[in-house]
């Protein structure tokens, strides 16, 4: 899904007709035609009930527009922002992590902003959610990322991203690529992240009586390291283990008749503080990463 696609879409949503939507964006009424089955196909609905008296949105349709939106105004304000010249601010800025939040696409979107300002100095500390909740409250990191909304009078938490996870196993396993019922969970061997889970009651329950040869550790890299190497299933970020499940490294297995795993990530900080440019910095370029990345998906 282009920018371009979304802003036709919204145009034809506001005026309910593809004729003066064109004309107001200067394009031509089959590009903007042509946009709209675009959103259309990355969304995967009817979007516009189509009569003879214009274009109509259908409930799918209401959904979306608000949505996207919504995102194009974030998009658009941190464009400004970072057009506004705090591309030169220097500083350091502390950030607090939820260790599981800290690879894949994260990992990417900090690696870009240090590359992109390189008089701002970036320092990262990891550990649970509820630990960086505690740094933000006390000032000892800036922002903070938790896998939670923090319930803090004191914190804020604006979404950033949706972290999906799935089950793994090496390669050899006799479920590896297989789709099992949710009774066959109890008869794994299970490597844990012994800093917390994030499975919900489903999957945890599921998983209650899996405790045959159990493996802790706290890291997600010794985690993956240990099922490539044989010691056991587990259950990590679908970003953290792409490249090893493509190369045929790790294998997923789908279960049955339980829900995806999946949580929303939050950029948290003290509701009353003002924050450093450099932090502010930070906090934009994360949000626009995420919301091109959604965009573009």
């Amino acid at each position: 899904m282009e920018n371009r696609e979304i802003r036709s879409f919204l145009a034809v949503a506001q005026m309910g007709s593809v004729t003066l939507a064109a004309a107001q964006l200067h394009l031509t009424q089959p590009a903007v035609t042509q946009h709209i089955h675009g959103v259309e196909r990355a969304l995967g609905r009817e979007l516009f009930e189509r009569s003879r008296r214009g274009m109509r949105l259908t409930k799918a349709g209401e959904a979306a527009r608000w949505r996207l939106r919504d995102a194009m105004h974030l998009l658009d304000a941190l464009r400004a922002d970072l057009s506004a010249g705090e591309a030169e601010i220097r500083g350091e800025v502390v950030l607090g992590s939820a260790l599981a939040l800290t690879g894949g696409g994260l990992a990417a979107a900090l690696h870009g902003f240090v590359t992109r300002h390189p008089q701002t100095r970036l320092s990262l500390r990891t550990g649970r959610s509820e630990e960086v909740c505690s740094w933000v409250v006390a000032g000892e990191v800036e922002l903070g990322l938790t896998g939670w909304l923090p319930r803090q009078a004191r914190l804020k938490g604006t979404p950033l991203f949706t972290q999906k996870f799935v089950l793994v196993a090496p390669p050899g396993h006799p479920l590896a690529g297989r789709t099992v019922r949710r009774l066959a969970l109890g008869k794994l061997t299970m490597v844990h992240n012994s800093r917390g889970q994030w499975l919900g009651v489903d999957w945890s329950a599921a998983f209650a009586s899996a405790a045959r040869s159990r493996i802790e550790s706290d890291t997600l890299d010794s985690i993956r390291s240990l099922v490539c190497a044989g010691a056991g299933c587990a259950v990590l970020p679908e970003e953290d283990v792409r490249a090893e499940l493509e190369r045929g490294a790790l294998a997923r297995i789908t279960v049955q008749g339980l829900p995806p795993i999946a949580r929303t990530v939050y950029i948290i900080e003290q509701r009353n503080r003002h924050l450093e440019a450099h932090a502010r910095l930070l906090r934009s370029e994360l949000q626009r990463a995420f919301v091109e990345e959604a965009i573009g998906s």
